[in-house]
């Protein structure tokens, strides 16, 4: 693999990326200069960019640092993405009373990324279904509510109403909920497959 290119790792656009594999040496052959690069991108700020061959295809790949080696990402070329300039054409004004409240909304709710966060909840739910079915367990649907589908027509109130949420909810430990209702709030709700929330 001849690396043929640096460059800054924040000059890709997410939106290039495609799948990612580990990148690790193959045998004790290589390991010191594949320290050596990874150190170096990492220090730097920056990514390599390589060539290889998956499935009969020449594909271009970044190498970046992830943990304590590297992670290789197969990059889009141009042509496999749609122009999106069409969509994008003029960009509405914007109320400055409402952004300054949805940014302080975004602040207040901002937190740590957790791999958890994206967890497919129709499919942890449709599992669990499965399972109770499995052990000839019944599955109640019918206390699954309805995910709510009408549209906000003040979005200003809504927002006001948010910040006031975020306001009143307790930060402290005190408030945690009791072993038995952690367990219940830990096992999915039941619901019917194709119901999914949109």
């Amino acid at each position: 693999m001849a690396v043929e290119k640096f460059v800054d790792a924040a000059s890709i656009d997410p939106l290039y990326y495609d799948t990612a594999y580990y990148v690790a040496p193959d045998g004790e052959a290589g390991r010191d200069v594949y320290q050596v690069l990874r150190e170096a991108v990492s220090r730097t700020g920056r990514v390599a960019l390589s060539r290889v061959v998956i499935g009969q295809r020449e594909r271009v790949i970044a190498l970046r640092p992830y943990d304590t080696g590297l992670a290789a990402h197969t990059l889009h070329e141009q042509r496999d993405l749609n122009d999106a300039s069409s969509l994008f054409d003029k960009p509405a004004p914007v109320d400055e009373e409402m952004v300054k409240l949805a940014t302080q909304l975004v602040d207040r709710q901002t937190a740590t990324y957790d791999p958890a966060d994206i967890e497919d909840r129709y499919e942890t739910r449709l599992r669990a279904m499965l399972d109770a079915k499995l052990k000839g367990e019944g599955v109640d649907v019918d206390h699954v509510p309805d995910a709510p589908r009408g549209n906000v027509v003040d979005l200003m109130a809504a927002l006001k109403r948010s910040l006031g949420e975020t306001e009143k909810r307790p930060a402290s430990k005190a408030s945690a909920p009791s072993p038995s209702a952690r367990a219940k709030a830990a096992k999915p709700p039941a619901t019917k497959p194709g119901n999914r929330a949109s």
